[in-house]
């Protein structure tokens, strides 16, 4: 009767960790899918054909004229469907946008 040779398994005093004779380490799942070839340029833009950004759908106001989303009310004039929904947004008109709040020497 022949007896088979077992897989050797050694300490190693470097790591302090078990290790097969071929060097893998025990208990850890290392058959981890890789890639067999490089993904060409080619591959890669077209797998990112549909990642791209798309404008927004943008129509005009029939009542004021300023451009807004399609299917929501003016936020202008606050018309929707030829009908007043909504109280217009006010613009703050005490603010000229010069950022002199900000540059005051103090």
């Amino acid at each position: 009767m022949t007896l088979l040779p077992q897989k050797v398994i050694k300490l190693d005093s470097y790591a302090g960790e078990l290790r097969l004779h071929s060097g893998l380490l025990l208990g850890e799942n290392n058959k981890m899918p890789v890639p067999k070839f490089r993904t060409s340029a080619s591959k890669r833009n077209m797998r990112r054909s549909h990642h791209a950004l798309k404008a927004p759908g943008l129509s005009v106001c029939p009542n004021c004229q300023e451009v807004k989303r399609p299917h929501v009310a003016c936020h202008a004039c606050g018309h929707y469907a030829g009908q007043q929904v909504m109280e217009p947004k006010t613009v703050n008109s005490s603010w000229d946008g010069s950022g002199a709040d900000f540059n005051a020497e103090a």
